[in-house]
Formats: C-alpha cells, sequence, structure tokens
C-alpha cells in the first residue's frame, strides 16, 4: 500500500472530505446498513462531482421499460429509466378537467423517481406534490419528461 502521509496531494480538504466519505462507504457496506449506504454513496458522488449528467446528454439516455395498455380513464402506466434514475408515470392523452391533478400541464397525474445510485425517491407527484424534487437531476428529469413524455407516448 502506498504511503499517501507525505503526499501534498492527501493534505487538500477535498480530498480529506473524500476518503472520510469513502471510509464511511465501505462500513456501511460491510455492516450491510442501507441507508448509510445510500448516504455515503450519494456524499462520495457529490464529492466527485459525478452525480449530475449534462441536461443536453439527459434525453440520449432515456429508455421506455413499460408502456402498459389503456386504462379505463384512458391513461397509460408507463416505466423506464433516464439519467441514472428509474421513473413510473400515469400519462393520458387529454389534459386533466382539473389543471392541479396534473404534473405543471403535462398530462402526467402520477410520477415518482428515484435516483438508482443512493436508492432514494426524490420525486413524487400524485395529483398534487407529495415529494417535491430534491435534487437539481430530478428538478430537470421532472422538467423534460413533463415538457415531453405524453407526446412520446400519444404522439403529438
Amino acid at each position: 500500500m502506498t504511503n499517501t502521509t507525505n503526499n501534498p496531494a492527501t493534505q487538500t480538504p477535498e480530498y480529506t472530505a473524500l476518503a472520510e466519505a469513502c471510509r464511511k462507504m465501505v462500513d456501511a457496506f460491510c455492516y450491510k446498513q442501507a441507508a448509510a449506504q445510500r448516504e455515503a454513496a450519494g456524499r462520495v458522488l457529490d464529492l466527485l462531482g459525478e452525480r449530475e449528467i449534462p441536461v443536453d446528454e439527459m434525453l440520449d439516455d432515456l429508455r421506455i421499460t413499460k408502456n402498459e395498455g389503456r386504462r379505463s380513464a384512458g391513461g397509460r402506466w408507463v416505466s423506464g429509466t433516464l439519467a441514472r434514475h428509474e421513473f413510473e408515470a400515469l400519462v393520458f392523452a387529454e389534459h386533466a378537467e382539473n389543471p392541479a391533478y396534473e404534473m405543471d400541464g403535462s398530462r402526467i397525474s402520477k410520477f415518482w423517481l428515484r435516483d438508482l445510485l443512493t436508492n432514494e425517491v426524490v420525486c413524487e407527484f400524485d395529483r398534487g406534490w407529495s415529494i417535491s424534487p430534491r435534487t437539481q437531476a430530478a428538478r430537470h428529469i421532472t422538467d423534460l419528461l413533463a415538457d415531453g413524455l405524453a407526446d412520446h407516448i400519444f404522439g403529438g
């Protein structure tokens, strides 16, 4: 193992914070502490600056994994992944009679978003916000899907 005691690069606050976050992540995985694993992994990713994917690259990463047939009310359950997140949405071809029942005029009445790296639910909408987007990536993904998921599913 390399001795890093006298290496100037290891004396920076950034290195010290990253090393501590990595130690916590290893401990959490060794002791199978799920909440601590998510928290430590998120901290490491924040320190490395790798949590966010640039918005212009996000749509290239969109994968629809389920597009379930029409419900009696005309909606479809759509699941997929986008920018290291998993989502589920109940999408309709037409706008809701009550605009408050859909996410930002999107024709999406139910929406759930989970960060695949931390396993944390970072956004949830069920005819209203139960969890507002918690991260910048969650805000970008929510905005992107609100802008075009219904058109992608139903055409238009």
